[in-house]
């Protein structure tokens, strides 16, 4: 990814000085450069690579000299405001601070981080938006008052559409798995509650793609006229289908020493520990219960992937959202280890 996305945040430094430069002597903002390839329009070629990334404002500090420099702390930073942002949905759940501190530290440094954040520096603008969707959500179902506003979720929604659909996609999918588990754990049956509160979630949500379709409507448009939106493709086969052998024995392998590209979710100890023993709590944590079975049998299915990546090949681009299941169970369960021997002799 270096050679993508290390000379689009120097572009992006560069352009957006430019534009505040065009802003204050009320000139135009330019919208085309044929230094790009054999000329391109710019918000569509380098918002795949960044342009929407609000943490490259950090790019326009800076000259191209100290740039390599200064990407480097910008993806470190990213890396530090992802484990705040799961705190901060930690906190609003008043979860215990030892064990908040160790599963934000997991989300943090996961697999996804490394063998994806690090190559491709805008996908962990999805790491740090997707616990404060998540904690937007959990405010909108657990207020007692159905047209409440989170604007929490609002923001989170703009600054993810700013960086591209790709990853908003992504987390649409769990977003709309998570309402529907979390709501038929909390109000069992109550249909009207659910289609109020699933307006309600719905017109904020639009909202903040609104606020952002300065730039997410132009790719999403490009997008779609471009041959890769006619590369998905459906079929019985896919659903069936298996990974191979030597596949599976190296994810078996890399369940520890991982992480990579299908090599395995790299989980430390406490994380294996944490997952084995939610299950041996009875009546405690049920939707994260669903929710880890849908998603760890979906990432030994190679439809999981496909899905994920808009029916297309499978990718395990979506792995964040795994990482964060886990994170949320080390930060709920870490804390009943302390009983593990009460649970067993239960």
């Amino acid at each position: 990814g270096f050679n993508e996305y290390y000379p689009t945040y120097i572009y992006v430094g560069q352009y957006i000085r430019n534009v505040f430069k065009c802003i204050i002597t009320h000139n135009s903002i330019p919208t085309f450069d044929f230094s790009i390839g054999w000329g391109n329009d710019i918000i569509t070629t380098l918002n795949y690579f960044g342009l929407g990334d609000i943490f490259n404002i950090t790019a326009a500090l800076t000259s191209a000299q100290h740039s390599e420099t200064l990407l480097t702390l910008t993806i470190l930073l990213k890396i530090y405001v992802a484990g705040i942002s799961f705190s901060i949905w930690g906190r609003y759940h008043t979860l215990s601070s030892p064990a908040l501190l160790t599963a934000a530290i997991f989300y943090a440094f996961n697999g996804y981080t490394y063998a994806f954040g690090l190559l491709f520096p805008p996908y962990i603008v999805a790491q740090v938006t997707l616990p404060l969707l998540i904690l937007g959500i959990d405010i909108l179902l657990e207020s007692k008052k159905i047209w409440r506003v989170s604007y929490i979720l609002i923001l989170s929604i703009f600054i993810q559409a700013l960086n591209g659909f790709y990853s908003l996609y992504m987390e649409a999918i769990f977003c709309i798995i998570y309402f529907f588990v979390k709501f038929f754990t909390l109000y069992k049956r109550q249909w009207k509650n659910f289609f109020l509160r699933a307006c309600n979630i719905l017109w904020q949500c639009l909202l903040g793609i609104g606020m952002a379709s300065v730039l997410f409507l132009p790719i999403l448009l490009e997008f779609l006229k471009s041959p890769r939106s006619k590369e998905s493709s459906f079929s019985l086969i896919q659903i069936i289908e298996m990974f191979p052998l030597d596949t599976w024995m190296e994810r078996l392998e890399g369940l520890i020493t991982g992480p990579g590209y299908g090599s395995g979710l790299g989980l430390c100890a406490v994380a294996i520990v944490c997952m084995i023993t939610i299950y041996k709590i009875p009546s405690k944590h049920l939707e994260l219960k669903i929710l880890l079975t849908i998603f760890g049998v979906g990432y030994c299915l190679p439809i999981m992937g496909s899905v994920m990546n808009g029916f297309s090949y499978s990718t395990e681009r979506w792995l964040f959202l795994l990482y964060f299941l886990i994170a949320t169970i080390i930060a709920k369960v870490l804390p009943d280890l302390e009983h593990i021997s009460g649970i067993q002799s239960s």
